[in-house]
Protein backbone atom coordinates (compact mmCIF):
# COMPACT_ATOMS: atom_id res chain seq x y z
CA UNK A 1 0.00 0.00 0.00
CA UNK A 2 2.74 2.31 1.02
CA UNK A 3 2.53 5.60 2.87
CA UNK A 4 0.01 8.48 2.00
CA UNK A 5 0.08 11.97 2.02
CA UNK A 6 -2.19 14.58 1.44
CA UNK A 7 -0.17 17.44 -0.65
CA UNK A 8 -1.47 21.34 -1.87
CA UNK A 9 0.68 23.57 -3.75
CA UNK A 10 -0.24 27.32 -3.94
CA UNK A 11 1.46 29.39 -7.14
CA UNK A 12 0.69 33.17 -8.16
CA UNK A 13 0.56 33.82 -11.55
CA UNK A 14 4.67 34.08 -12.06
CA UNK A 15 5.20 31.16 -11.21
CA UNK A 16 2.46 29.32 -12.96
CA UNK A 17 3.37 30.83 -15.79
CA UNK A 18 6.96 29.48 -15.59
CA UNK A 19 6.22 26.39 -14.90
CA UNK A 20 3.71 26.20 -18.18
CA UNK A 21 7.05 27.31 -19.87
CA UNK A 22 9.23 24.36 -17.96
CA UNK A 23 6.90 21.65 -19.28
CA UNK A 24 6.40 23.06 -22.68
CA UNK A 25 10.57 22.71 -22.95
CA UNK A 26 10.83 19.59 -21.24
CA UNK A 27 10.92 16.41 -23.25
CA UNK A 28 9.65 14.41 -20.44
CA UNK A 29 5.98 14.68 -19.39
CA UNK A 30 6.19 13.97 -15.66
CA UNK A 31 5.43 17.18 -14.66
CA UNK A 32 2.24 17.56 -16.78
CA UNK A 33 0.99 14.13 -15.58
CA UNK A 34 1.48 15.13 -11.87
CA UNK A 35 -0.81 18.00 -12.33
CA UNK A 36 -2.96 16.30 -14.02
CA UNK A 37 -3.61 14.12 -11.05
CA UNK A 38 -4.67 16.91 -9.11
CA UNK A 39 -7.69 19.29 -8.40
CA UNK A 40 -7.41 22.85 -9.22
CA UNK A 41 -9.03 25.57 -7.23
CA UNK A 42 -8.92 29.23 -8.20
CA UNK A 43 -8.63 31.24 -5.55
CA UNK A 44 -8.61 34.71 -4.80
CA UNK A 45 -6.01 35.96 -1.96
CA UNK A 46 -6.21 39.67 0.29
CA UNK A 47 -4.17 40.86 -2.66
CA UNK A 48 -3.43 38.61 -5.56
CA UNK A 49 -5.21 35.76 -7.41
CA UNK A 50 -3.53 32.18 -7.24
CA UNK A 51 -4.00 28.40 -7.90
CA UNK A 52 -3.95 25.42 -5.00
CA UNK A 53 -3.14 22.37 -6.78
CA UNK A 54 -4.46 19.49 -4.43
CA UNK A 55 -3.46 15.57 -4.21
CA UNK A 56 -5.40 13.42 -1.72
CA UNK A 57 -4.20 9.97 -0.14
CA UNK A 58 -0.85 10.14 -2.52
CA UNK A 59 2.40 8.55 -2.34
CA UNK A 60 4.63 11.76 -2.51
CA UNK A 61 7.78 10.48 -2.60
CA UNK A 62 11.22 12.30 -4.31
CA UNK A 63 12.03 9.13 -6.08
CA UNK A 64 9.23 9.17 -8.47
CA UNK A 65 9.64 11.33 -11.18
CA UNK A 66 6.93 14.13 -11.18
CA UNK A 67 7.50 14.41 -7.64
CA UNK A 68 11.05 14.95 -8.15
CA UNK A 69 10.40 17.33 -10.96
CA UNK A 70 7.95 19.41 -9.17
CA UNK A 71 10.51 19.29 -6.07
CA UNK A 72 12.92 20.77 -8.17
CA UNK A 73 10.66 23.54 -9.58
CA UNK A 74 9.64 25.04 -6.68
CA UNK A 75 13.01 24.69 -5.34
CA UNK A 76 13.79 27.38 -8.30
CA UNK A 77 11.28 29.58 -7.20
CA UNK A 78 11.49 32.22 -4.66
CA UNK A 79 9.60 31.39 -1.50
CA UNK A 80 7.02 34.21 -1.99
CA UNK A 81 6.03 32.80 -5.25
CA UNK A 82 4.33 29.44 -3.85
CA UNK A 83 2.88 27.61 -0.49
CA UNK A 84 3.56 24.07 -0.30
CA UNK A 85 1.63 21.67 2.53
CA UNK A 86 2.23 18.19 2.80
CA UNK A 87 0.66 16.44 5.86
CA UNK A 88 1.54 12.52 6.10
CA UNK A 89 -0.69 9.79 7.66
CA UNK A 90 1.46 10.15 11.05
CA UNK A 91 -0.22 12.93 13.05
CA UNK A 92 2.88 14.82 13.26
CA UNK A 93 4.44 14.79 9.90
CA UNK A 94 3.46 17.96 8.87
CA UNK A 95 5.89 20.02 6.02
CA UNK A 96 5.46 23.53 4.62
CA UNK A 97 7.56 25.18 2.26
CA UNK A 98 7.39 28.74 0.92
CA UNK A 99 4.78 31.22 2.01
CA UNK A 100 2.18 29.33 3.28
CA UNK A 101 0.76 32.66 4.96
CA UNK A 102 0.63 34.81 1.72
CA UNK A 103 -1.75 31.54 0.08
CA UNK A 104 -3.97 31.40 3.33
CA UNK A 105 -2.82 27.40 3.94
CA UNK A 106 -3.18 26.68 7.37
CA UNK A 107 -2.73 23.30 9.21
CA UNK A 108 -5.92 22.82 11.05
CA UNK A 109 -6.31 19.64 13.64
CA UNK A 110 -9.99 19.17 15.10
CA UNK A 111 -11.68 16.51 16.82
CA UNK A 112 -15.04 16.81 16.17
CA UNK A 113 -18.53 14.11 17.41
CA UNK A 114 -22.08 13.84 16.01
Amino acid sequence: MGYRSEVYIAMDSHAIASMHALISLSSDNYLLELLNESCMHSCQGDEHEFTVYEWIDVKWYEGYHGIGAMTAFLASLPDMAYGYVRLGEDYADVETVGDVCRFNLYVERRVSWA
